[in-house]
C-alpha cells in the first residue's frame, strides 16, 4: 500500500484537486465501478450449460440480496458496519442499483422473485411457496448473502449458513426437476455442504458494490462471459478455513473451490507449455509461453495464472503451489493469444531457520491455471548455481 501511494505521488501531493469533486459519481465513475464488478464475478460450476439464462425462460429468483444494494455492497459503505435496517437502501438516494433492477433492464419483464428468507437465512413470508413456484419455473436461482458488517462486530464462529437456507434448496432439488443455480453475494465463504453437488450452477459474485447489480445480471444472462477467478480458497468445512493453496506439499488441500478456480461460457483450451530452457539457474531467467484458444462463440477476457511447485526441497517442505505471474487478455471467438512470462531462480528462494535467504535445487513443475480442467504442466530443473 505504501509503495502504491508513493507511485501515485500521494506523498508529494497528499490533497486532491477540489475541482474534481464535480466528477464524483459521474457516468464514467459508474461505468468504472461496473467494469470492476464484471471482472470479479466468478463462474464456479456450470453443469449441462445451465448458464447463461435465456430471456425467454421463466426464472424464479429467491433470496434477500436479489433486491438490495446494501447487501451486495457490504460494510465500510455509508457507515462502518454498512447501512442499518432503518437506513435500508433509501440512504443511497438512487445512486445505486440492485440485481433485480439489472435483471428487469435486460429482460424487459418484471422479475419473478420470492424473498423467502432474511439475509441471515431465516424463513419469512413466501418461504413455503418456493417449492410450488420452483415447479413452474424453468430454473431457480438461490441468492445466499450475509448481513453487512466488519471487524469484531461481524465475527462468526462457524461457516454454516442457517438451516432454513439449506433445507429449502434441498427440497427444491428433491421435490422438483428444476435446475438450481446458487449465486453467492458474500464477503467471506460459507459452507455449501451438499448444495454444491445438488446445484447445477454456482456463481460467486462476492460483493460487487453499489453498482454491481447490472453486472451480475449481465453475467447471468450471458451479456458477457465471466472471467473472474477465486481470490481465496473456499473451504468445505470449518477446519479448512486457515488452509491456503501454498500449504506444505504434504498437507491436505481439498477446498470446495480452490484459489484461482473459475471459468467462462467459452471452451478455452491451452497448448503445451514451452520454455526457453529446461534448466533454471540463478541469474539466468527463462521465458514460459502458452497459447490459449477460444473455441466458443463469445469474446473472452481470459486470465492465465502461472504456478510453480518445487517437488523436492532439501530439509524443508516445499509449498504445493506458488503463484508466480498472471496476465489477462481479450480473445475473440475462434482466435488465440500467446501468453509469455518470465521465471527466475531467485523467485524460488526461501528463508531457512537461520533467516538466511537460500535456494535448494530440484525438479519443478510449472502449472498454467492450476485447479482448472484446462490446466497444463511442464517440468524443469532448478539448479542452485
Amino acid at each position: 500500500i505504501l509503495q502504491l501511494k508513493k507511485d501515485l505521488g500521494i506523498f508529494e501531493s497528499p490533497y486532491s484537486d477540489l475541482s474534481l469533486i464535480d466528477t464524483v459519481g459521474s457516468a464514467q465513475d459508474v461505468e468504472l465501478s461496473r467494469n470492476t464488478a464484471r471482472e470479479s464475478i466468478i463462474l464456479l460450476k456450470n453443469d449441462n450449460n445451465v448458464l447463461p439464462l435465456s430471456k425467454d425462460e421463466n426464472i424464479l429468483f429467491v433470496g434477500a440480496s436479489f433486491n438490495s444494494t446494501r447487501y451486495i455492497t457490504g460494510a465500510w459503505n455509508v457507515k462502518m458496519q454498512g447501512p442499518s435496517d432503518y437506513d435500508a437502501d433509501v440512504v443511497y438516494a438512487g445512486y445505486s442499483d440492485t440485481i433485480l433492477k439489472g435483471v428487469e433492464s435486460i429482460t424487459g419483464n418484471t422479475a419473478n422473485w420470492i424473498e423467502g428468507y432474511t439475509i441471515t437465512g431465516d424463513m419469512i413470508k413466501g418461504y413455503n411457496n418456493i417449492v410450488r413456484e420452483a415447479r413452474k419455473a424453468d430454473k431457480v436461482v438461490f441468492f445466499f448473502g450475509e448481513k453487512t458488517g466488519t471487524e469484531t462486530d461481524a465475527d462468526i464462529y462457524t461457516l454454516k449458513m442457517a438451516e432454513d437456507q439449506y433445507n429449502i434448496a434441498r427440497r427444491v432439488a428433491e421435490d422438483t426437476s428444476t435446475p438450481i443455480i446458487l449465486l453467492l453475494t458474500q464477503n467471506r465463504p460459507y459452507s455449501l455442504g451438499e448444495l454444491s453437488k445438488l446445484a447445477d450452477g454456482i456463481v460467486n459474485a462476492n460483493l460487487p458494490g453499489a453498482y454491481g447489480g447490472l453486472p451480475v445480471a449481465e453475467a447471468l444472462f450471458g451479456v458477457f462471459s465471466p472471467n473472474g477467478r477465486q481470490p481465496y480458497s473456499y473451504p468445505k468445512l470449518d477446519y479448512q478455513s486457515p488452509v491456503t493453496y501454498f500449504t506444505p506439499i504434504w498437507n491436505e488441500y481439498d477446498p470446495e473451490f480452490a484459489f484461482g478456480q473459475g471459468m467462462g461460457y467459452n471452451d478455452i483450451t491451452y497448448s503445451n507449455i514451452t520454455v526457453s530452457s529446461d534448466e533454471l539457474r540463478p541469474g539466468k531467467p527463462i521465458t514460459v509461453s502458452v497459447t490459449a484458444y477460444n473455441n466458443g462463440k463469445m469474446p473472452q477476457l481470459e486470465p492465465v495464472l502461472m504456478f510453480t511447485t518445487q517437488k523436492i526441497r532439501a530439509e524443508y517442505a516445499p509449498e504445493k503451489y506458488r503463484l508466480r505471474s498472471f496476465d489477462k487478455q481479450h480473445i475473440a471467438p475462434g482466435a488465440s493469444h500467446t501468453f509469455t512470462f518470465n521465471l527466475t531462480a531467485e523467485e524460488m528462494m526461501f528463508y531457512n531457520v537461520n533467516n538466511n535467504h537460500v535456494l535448494s535445487g530440484g525438479p519443478v513443475d510449472i502449472t498454467i491455471n492450476a485447479f482448472n480442467k484446462n490446466s497444463v504442466i511442464k517440468s524443469i530443473y532448478l539448479h542452485e548455481v
